[in-house]
C-alpha cells in the first residue's frame, strides 16, 4: 500500500512538473513575442559618432512580419547637450531644420518641395558609411546656408531658433514633427580656442537598444520620441597678430666727394628670433628678416614687418638677434597693445616699456588684439658691412612623407668685408 501510494505520489509530482514546464515556455512565448513587436526599431548602428559628425538614431527599413511602427502623428522631444565644460560657459546658437520626411516603416523620403527637396536622401539607410552619411549631412547644410548668390526669399528657415545659454548644460525643444532633422551650431570663440561645429543629422523617433534576457547575442530596439544629441565641437587655436617694428634714431649715410648718397649702399638688416609657448609647449618659433632701405628714406625713421598665425594665449618673447652692421641697441624696447570693441572701435590702448627681449604674457587673439613690438638702435659711428641670409622652408603635412621643403632665401645687407 505504502509503495503504491508513493508511485502514485510520483505520477502526481512529474505531471505537476509538467503543467509548471508548459506554463514556463508559454510565459517565454509571450515575452519573444512582445520584443517582435520591437523589432520595428532595430538597427546595425543605432548612433554613429565621429570626432567631427554625429549621425544620431538611423532606423532602416523594417521586416513586414514587424507589428511596431512609428507613429507619425506622436509629437518629439530633442535635448541638446554638450560634455564640453568650456562650452558650458558660452553662449551657443543653434538652428534646428526638417530635411526629410519619415515612414511608417522607419525609412525616411525627400520632402516634396522647399530647399530640401533636391537632396537624394536614399543613402541614408543602416548600412551607409560615415563617408556617405557625412557628405549628406553637409549637403543639406548647403542647401540650408547656400550661401549669398541665392536669393534671400529662396533660403530656408529654421523649424526652432534657439541658444544654449551660458551656465546650462543642456537645452530642450518640444513639440517635433517626426522626421529627419539637420541641427546646426554656429561657431563660439571662447578665450584662446574656437570651437567648430560639423552638421548632425538626428531621426525623430530615435532607437535605445533592449537586452534580450534569453539570448544575449540577439539585439532588439525600441523606437524612442524622446531624442537627445550631443555637440562634440573641433577645438582650434585662435590666432594672434604681430608687428616688429625697427626704429633708427641715426642713420649711416655713405656719401661721394659732392655729398650725394653712394648708390651702392644697400639696406641695412635686422634679424629677430620669435618663439611662443603655450601650455608648457613650444607652440611656434621663427626667424624674420627686417631690412631698413635707404632708398625708402635716407633720414632716420622705422620700418616694420607683420607676423601671422600666432596661437592666442601663447606667451612670445621676441629677441634682436643681429643688430645690424654698425649699430646698435638703443636700451628696452616698447611693447604697444591695441584692443577693440565689436564694432571696430578702438577700446584701449596702452605702451610699456620692456626690456631688450619683450615678453608678451597671453597674447590676445586678432583682430580684437593688435601687438607690436618696437626696438631701437642707433648708428655706432663705425664702417662694418654685413650681410643677412634667411632660408626659407615649408612643412607639407599633407604629403605622403610628411616633410620640410626649402622655398628659398632672403638676403639683405652690405655685402663688402668689415672696415673701420
Amino acid at each position: 500500500m505504502v509503495e503504491k501510494r508513493d508511485g502514485i505520489g510520483t505520477r502526481q509530482k512529474k505531471k505537476r512538473n509538467r503543467n509548471k514546464s508548459l506554463s514556463v515556455k508559454a510565459d517565454y512565448t509571450r515575452e519573444v513575442s512582445e520584443m517582435q513587436k520591437q523589432k520595428r526599431g532595430r538597427v546595425i548602428g543605432a548612433l554613429i559618432l565621429t570626432a567631427s559628425l554625429c549621425i544620431s538614431g538611423m532606423i532602416p527599413v523594417l521586416s513586414s512580419y514587424a507589428v511596431n511602427t512609428v507613429n507619425i502623428n506622436e509629437k518629439c522631444t530633442l535635448v541638446v547637450t554638450t560634455e564640453n565644460d568650456e562650452l558650458k560657459n558660452a553662449e551657443i546658437a543653434l538652428k534646428l531644420y526638417r530635411v526629410a520626411n519619415m515612414k511608417e516603416d522607419g525609412t525616411v523620403e525627400k520632402l516634396e518641395k522647399g530647399a530640401f527637396s533636391g537632396v537624394d536622401v536614399s543613402v541614408y539607410k543602416s548600412d551607409a558609411t560615415t563617408d556617405e552619411l557625412k557628405a549628406l549631412a553637409e549637403e543639406f547644410k548647403k542647401a540650408a546656408e547656400p550661401g549669398e548668390a541665392v536669393e534671400q526669399e529662396a533660403v530656408p528657415k529654421p523649424d526652432k531658433s534657439f541658444t544654449m545659454e551660458e551656465e546650462k548644460a543642456e537645452i530642450k525643444v518640444e513639440g517635433l514633427q517626426t522626421g529627419l532633422y539637420l541641427l546646426l551650431a554656429d561657431t563660439v570663440s571662447y578665450g584662446t580656442y574656437e570651437y567648430q561645429f560639423s552638421p548632425i543629422l538626428i531621426t525623430l523617433p530615435t532607437t535605445e537598444e533592449v537586452k534580450d534576457p534569453y539570448d544575449k547575442d540577439h539585439k532588439l530596439y525600441n523606437l524612442v520620441y524622446d531624442a537627445k544629441a550631443t555637440l562634440k565641437p573641433e577645438k582650434v587655436d585662435l590666432f594672434a597678430q604681430l608687428r616688429i617694428t625697427k626704429k633708427l634714431e641715426d642713420y649711416r649715410i655713405d656719401v661721394d666727394a659732392d655729398g650725394s648718397p653712394v648708390p651702392e649702399l644697400l639696406p641695412a638688416s635686422f634679424i629677430f628670433e620669435i618663439k611662443a609657448e603655450k601650455e608648457g609647449k613650444i607652440v611656434y618659433s621663427n626667424v624674420t628678416s627686417l631690412k631698413y632701405d635707404p632708398e625708402a628714406g635716407w633720414n632716420a625713421g622705422s620700418a616694420s614687418t607683420v607676423l601671422e598665425k600666432i596661437p592666442a594665449g601663447a606667451d612670445v618673447t621676441v629677441t634682436e638677434v643681429y643688430s645690424g652692421a654698425s649699430y646698435e641697441m638703443v636700451a628696452g624696447t616698447t611693447v604697444k597693445t591695441t584692443e577693440y570693441d565689436e564694432g571696430g572701435k578702438i577700446k584701449e590702448e596702452s605702451d610699456r616699456s620692456s626690456g631688450n627681449e619683450p615678453i608678451i604674457t597671453s597674447i590676445g587673439a586678432y583682430p580684437k588684439y593688435e601687438y607690436e613690438v618696437v626696438f631701437s638702435n642707433t648708428y655706432d659711428g663705425g664702417q662694418r658691412k654685413g650681410i643677412s641670409v634667411i632660408n626659407e622652408y615649408e612643412y607639407n603635412e599633407n604629403a605622403e612623407m610628411p616633410a620640410w621643403t626649402y622655398q628659398g632665401s632672403q638676403k639683405s645687407g652690405m655685402e663688402d668685408s668689415d672696415t673701420e
